[in-house]
């Protein structure tokens, strides 16, 4: 989502431009907008894996075994279900593996968790041993609780993040924590159907570039999803960095598109989304 921000701020930059413009906030801008992309893009990804992976273990039903998701992945998983917390380990292996979505991976995600997934104010714990992504090394937890049905009567969960990036070939540390709510608003009642979920997405995240800039990001009005889209369909997102202004990303109004506005020091731009 953050990529869009870079864009608008490209295009804000040249357009306020004069021959002695000095280029280093704008590239202090950009920076501050990829290493939050990256960051929040990676533990995405970290997400994705482990609730792939611990889908796949419930299955398994059977402690200690071991097994490969496909055939073309070097990915393994592992169940300990001996004793509580129960302990799922998800292996690239100790040297960098191809994996099916292009990213070479080694090292371990190792996820705790004491009680059926999904269960009201089940924890599940996800550290990581080694973990490296195209070699840049993912430090850190995430913690996911699921809280049942909330008041709407809709299933939601929380999940906490504090983790850091030591990016390959001496490319510096993004810091970054992030703690989001996760409420599905449309979809429970058809589980086997995953085309009709939609979901909501409130909280915030912070953290520190590779300079050392601090900057943190507020959804002010809920992220929707849904799931036959590739963007949010609304929702508001205020990026501020440090000594700088604030950044407002909006997604519009409910359509299934590609369109967003940015917001900066009063200026407007409508953007297509890549």
């Amino acid at each position: 989502m953050m990529a869009a921000f870079m864009m608008a701020l490209v295009i804000l930059s040249l357009s306020s431009c004069k021959k002695d413009d000095n280029t280093e906030p704008t590239q202090k801008a950009s920076t501050v907008d990829n290493n939050s992309a990256y960051a929040e893009r990676s533990f995405k990804d970290l997400g994705v894996i482990t609730d792939k992976a611990l889908s796949s273990g419930k299955e398994m039903m059977k402690s200690g075994l071991t097994f490969k998701r496909s055939e073309n992945t070097c990915m393994t998983i592992t169940l300990d279900l001996s004793s509580v917390p129960y302990i799922l380990t998800i292996d690239f292996g100790t040297t960098n593996c191809l994996c099916d979505d292009g990213q070479y991976r080694r090292g371990k995600i190792i996820v705790s968790y004491s009680s059926f997934i999904g269960d009201s104010l089940t924890n599940i714990s996800t550290t990581l041993d080694n973990y490296f992504v195209n070699d840049n090394q993912i430090l850190g937890t995430r913690v996911v609780t699921y809280n049942g049905h909330n008041t709407a009567g809709h299933l939601n969960w929380d999940e906490v993040v504090n983790g850091s990036i030591i990016l390959a070939n001496n490319g510096g540390t993004i810091t970054y924590q992030s703690a989001f709510n996760f409420e599905m608003i449309e979809g429970e009642a058809t589980p086997l159907i995953v085309e009709d979920n939609v979901f909501s997405i409130t909280g915030s995240s912070s953290g520190t570039t590779i300079f050392g800039q601090a900057f943190s990001n507020v959804i002010t009005t809920a992220l929707v999803y849904k799931m036959v889209c590739t963007y949010a369909v609304s929702g508001v997102i205020e990026i501020t960095p440090a000594g700088e202004p604030v950044r407002v990303l909006d997604y519009g109004n409910g359509e299934c598109d590609n369109l967003a506005t940015v917001t900066v020091s009063g200026y407007t731009i409508n953007l297509i989304l890549p």
